[in-house]
């Protein structure tokens, strides 16, 4: 039976969670292929500052920016940073220069709206960089010994590291491989100064039905042991909201606020 009181929205949700090679000489390629896609990013950043440029010192005034691009480069703004990475780095999977291009290019739109070309600010440098996964080379598995395992290209395999886990990415994870969500773009970052890998991990929440039912009403009785319990009109579901120490901390804060003002 559904929780009548659980109700959510499309979104997408990011979870950042440390992993690990689980063989350990694959850290050498992992290295190797953030350093490829940091300097991916800036080639991709300096091809759209100078295509910008040439734009504006050689458009005609009654053309379009988009009629401009499509005659000088055979394709749209956005799209000339891609096509720079495909032949400069053929040797690098289609989807690298596509998800490496699209972040530069939102960069620099966003740079150029805080003043880029008036010299408010210098060029973009990425210097920690990132690596992009496209979902159809990744999978997460749960292994023997409560083991997450999330498989990529060349075979490399990352264990997954919840720790404490406040954010319950372990049941998000779960719902992954069950199919109740999916897999969106993600990525791989490192933090240098704690010398950690982690995975920016993209996931779908699918769509609920969240229209109103006319004939159900929801009763809220405010009480001390708990401040506030929901109840439907059509059953026995029953929704319980803080606790005893709950409502004392706000009556805490209260007192505290009203002698402030005093």
């Amino acid at each position: 039976m559904s929780d009548p009181f659980s109700l959510l929205n499309k979104m997408v949700l990011t979870r950042k969670i440390q992993i690990t090679c689980k063989n350990k000489e694959d850290f050498s390629f992992l290295q190797e292929t953030l350093k490829q896609c940091r300097l991916m990013a800036n080639k991709a950043m300096t091809n759209f500052y100078v295509c910008h440029q040439d734009m504006m010192d050689n458009k005609p005034e009654d053309k379009k920016i988009s009629d401009y691009f499509k005659e000088k480069f055979g394709c749209s703004f956005q799209n000339t940073g891609y096509r720079y990475l495909r032949k400069r780095f053929s040797e690098s999977p289609s989807y690298f220069c596509r998800d490496v291009s699209k972040m530069a290019y939102d960069d620099f739109r966003a740079d150029l709206k805080n003043g880029l070309l008036k010299g408010q600010r210098s060029l973009r440098n990425y210097r920690n960089g990132i690596i992009p996964l496209h979902k159809q080379n990744m999978e997460i598995q749960n292994e023997e010994g409560d083991e997450y395992v999330l498989k990529w290209i060349k075979g490399i395999e990352f264990v997954l590291l919840f720790g404490r886990d406040k954010s319950n990415n372990k049941t998000i994870v779960d719902r992954i491989i069950d199919g109740t969500y999916k897999m969106s773009g993600s990525k791989i970052i490192k933090d240098w100064r704690k010398k950690k890998w982690y995975l920016l991990l993209c996931v779908d929440i699918p769509e609920r039905d969240n229209s109103l039912l006319e004939d159900v009403v929801v009763g809220v009785d405010l009480g001390i042991a708990v401040p506030a319990v929901c109840a439907l009109n059509n059953g026995l579901a029953r929704a319980f909201i803080g606790d005893m120490k709950l409502l004392e901390r706000f009556q805490m804060q209260r007192k505290l606020r009203t002698r402030q003002r005093n």
